[in-house]
């Protein structure tokens, strides 16, 4: 399994310990780029968690994993970054990530920024994804 420690990211007040850890493993499984990455990724939602992707929701942890090993096939390689960690101002489990991508086409090295909002779920002492939405400008990945 591809696991290697993500950068350090940005935390604002607010995020507690556990939930930076929980960051970091999230985002290191998320380039992971093996099956074992995939199911331990998916596994980081809930059993109906939703992701939502620019044009595109996946709900549950199959469907999750699914898209997941599709993306990686199509693009090889990327590497995620996040850079800065907002805590919401009212709900204790939401978070707004910013994040930065490297990845290479034909032309070279390129990267490109997007921003994700997590709503969290505290489960048996660990935090799960219930909600991921990703924003972003997927033609960055076509161009």
């Amino acid at each position: 399994m591809k696991m290697s420690a993500p950068p350090e990211a940005q935390y604002l007040e607010g995020a507690p310990e556990a939930v930076r850890k929980f960051f970091a493993r999230f985002y290191t499984l998320l380039d992971g780029e093996t099956p074992d990455s995939a199911v331990a990724w998916s596994d980081s939602f809930t059993k109906d968690g939703e992701f939502h992707f620019p044009g595109q929701a996946y709900t549950g942890r199959a469907a999750i994993r699914n898209q997941r090993e599709a993306f990686w096939g199509a693009f090889p390689g990327l590497v995620h970054t996040p850079l800065r960690v907002y805590p919401s101002p009212t709900l204790p489990l939401q978070f707004v990530v910013v994040n930065r991508f490297d990845f290479n086409t034909k032309d070279g090295a390129r990267f490109a920024h997007t921003a994700a909002e997590y709503t969290l779920v505290e489960s048996e002492g660990n935090y799960l994804v219930e909600k991921l939405v990703l924003y972003m400008d997927p033609a960055a990945l076509t161009q």
